[in-house]
């Protein structure tokens, strides 16, 4: 057990607390590979990190019991979402103290950063938010010392709190309290969502909201009547196509289910393609996206890593996008009780927040 003094600094205050949190690390990451969350039938967590080709690089284990654990429901779809921090840093996921959601414990975040360290000391009462319902996912500020968590039930939505806290987050908006995945992107928070009339991607407020009030409010061009069932997503950065292209994990188990692929032009997005996973009528609900090799003149040359949505044994899937026809590849597929939910690119190297 290690005791962590951390100060945040804010534009009228310095808060100093102490928090005793048990940090579980193995290697650094590298950079440029993969991480998948993993979760096998008892609901022990971990994070696996592969190439992108698929080799194993190593298997990073979650604590399951004690006032560190953090466990996921193998069979809920909808939980286990990976995201990480705009600037890349952290990597964040969120589930239970113990037990899975019809428990009254805690809903936890964790923060993962490059050296492999996760952290669980963020923490929200069951009572307060998600009540006895799912939690989802979970992100990061680029610092680190504020998180944002996804999920459903009396509270839910989305709810921000400090990194390290145990109790006193917000609940961001009032606009939907069913919520699944939520995401950090080019400076504007997004979740997805199949919740009234939200029903595809949305927009958090306005920028990274860190007070309640604030507005969902659903991409235009996107669905606002139910039917998709979008799941993960990723948008090109800024610098990149001006943040032009999305990309939506779909879970339809149907020809409707897999990539779609979205283009903002003349203030609206337009649904250009449909990718399919590889399996006819299966579905993604983790997605991350290399926009390195896009070409915005054709929107063509992403490298897009999904996991399907199998109810067991499901897969890590690679689509290079060269259009319409792109077929799916298989890297990895779980072993036998094992689920993977959320992927995301490995956080990279820098001096953790003090």
């Amino acid at each position: 057990m290690k005791t962590a003094q951390i100060i945040f600094r804010g534009i009228a205050s310095v808060i100093l607390f102490s928090i005793t949190f048990q940090v579980h690390s193995q290697s650094a990451f590298t950079s440029g590979n993969l991480v998948v969350l993993n979760v096998n039938s008892a609901t022990a967590t971990s994070l696996i990190e592969y190439t992108m080709n698929g080799s194993l690089v190593q298997t990073i284990n979650v604590p399951s019991t004690g006032s560190n654990a953090l466990t996921i429901s193998p069979s809920a779809g909808s939980e286990g979402a990976l995201s990480r921090s705009d600037n890349g840093l952290y990597l964040g996921f969120s589930g239970y103290r113990t037990g899975t959601n019809s428990s009254g414990t805690d809903r936890v975040i964790a923060r993962v950063d490059a050296n492999g360290a996760v952290n669980t000391s963020s923490s929200i009462p069951n009572a307060e938010g998600f009540t006895t319902n799912n939690i989802r996912g979970g992100v990061f500020s680029n610092d680190g010392l504020r998180y944002w968590a996804s999920g459903t039930g009396s509270g839910g939505g989305i709810r921000t709190n400090l990194f390290g806290t145990t109790s006193g987050s917000l609940q961001v908006s009032t606009t939907i309290a069913n919520a699944r995945t939520v995401n950090n992107i080019n400076g504007q928070l997004y979740c997805s969502a199949a919740s009234g009339t939200i029903q595809s991607v949305a927009t958090v407020g306005t920028g990274l909201p860190t007070a309640s009030g604030n507005t969902i409010t659903v991409l235009p061009g996107l669905p606002t009547v139910s039917g998709a069932s979008a799941y993960a997503f990723s948008i090109s950065p800024g610098v990149i196509a001006n943040g032009s292209v999305l990309y939506i994990a779909d879970d339809r188990a149907s020809a409707l289910g897999g990539i779609q692929k979205w283009i903002f032009n003349s203030g609206s997005w337009s649904l250009i393609y449909t990718l399919a996973t590889g399996v006819a009528n299966i579905g993604a609900r983790g997605i991350t996206v290399n926009f390195s090799g896009l070409n915005t003149a054709t929107s063509f040359g992403s490298i897009i890593f999904a996991t399907t949505a199998e109810a067991s044994s499901n897969r890590i899937i690679k689509i290079i996008d060269n259009g319409s026809s792109s077929s799916a590849s298989t890297l990895v597929t779980a072993p036998a009780s094992n689920i993977f939910k959320g992927i995301a690119f490995s956080p990279v190297s820098n001096q953790p927040p003090v």
